[in-house]
């Protein structure tokens, strides 16, 4: 957590994550919501981006040289070193850190006992054998590395734009005849604006409803010839992995 106390610590983190041979090492600022009326934040604990920027960007900087993947969450870019501008997620790019992809980590964060300092703590959510990123993306890695024409630019790896009733359907079509009940129904916007009032998920839901997120593939297309797998193939191959590992149970 990037607070004024730890930000002489940031270097010593960056070290420790190359040494214990992490993958990734995440910077987490103060986010954009939740606790900011409660008068928790001060000067004392919130650092000014002129602080905190010069001990993120060394630890950055270690990372980077180690080959670590680094992700600096709710900040403006402007809080880091322009180099480092492709580890920065804020709010809104939530949805395009490859490892938030289920929400899974923030969801288990979120809960009431991880946010109590004398609550036991609830036990992980599962997800089956751990993933090893590098092989998932070295394709992609092989073609910019391969092509000089990628040198120097950024390219988005993103399919077709599925709302997730569209998900649903394309679940219940594959699942639904083997014995699962997937809903597909349509919840009413005013509808979960009441559920909002009492339920913090469906609030955070509400920032995202009826916003469809318009990227495009298609200069990794044109330029490397890369290609993704059909979503629809991959909406259901997910859903098959969870059934093998007991994630949705079996029928």
């Amino acid at each position: 957590m990037l607070t004024k106390p730890a930000l002489g610590q940031l270097a010593d983190i960056a070290t420790l994550g190359v040494r214990t041979g992490a993958e990734v090492v995440n910077f987490l600022g103060f986010n954009p919501f939740n606790d900011q009326q409660t008068g928790k934040r001060s000067a004392m604990n919130v650092p000014r981006y002129a602080e905190l920027a010069g001990p993120l960007d060394e630890a950055l900087d270690i990372l980077a040289a180690a080959g670590v993947e680094a992700n600096v969450r709710y900040l403006p870019f402007c809080a880091v070193a322009k180099r480092h501008r492709k580890s920065v997620y804020d709010f809104s790019q939530i949805p395009y850190d490859l490892h938030e992809n289920d929400f899974a980590s923030w969801s288990w964060t979120d809960l009431p006992a991880q946010r109590m300092r004398d609550a036991s703590l609830t036990p992980p959510i599962k997800l089956g054998p751990r993933l090893r990123l590098g092989a998932l993306r070295a394709p992609l890695r092989r073609l910019a590395m391969e092509l000089p024409q990628a040198a120097g630019n950024r390219y988005i790896c993103a399919g077709e734009h599925l709302w997730v009733q569209d998900m649903a359907k394309v679940l219940a079509a594959e699942f639904n005849p083997r014995g699962y009940r997937v809903p597909t129904g349509h919840l009413p916007y005013w509808l979960m604006w009441v559920f909002a009032r009492f339920d913090k998920a469906v609030r955070l839901a509400l920032t995202f409803v009826g916003r469809k997120e318009l990227v495009s593939s298609a200069k990794a297309q044109r330029e490397l010839g890369w290609t993704m797998r059909p979503v629809r193939e991959s909406i259901v191959d997910t859903a098959r992995t969870m059934i093998e590992h007991r994630i949705v149970p079996a029928r």
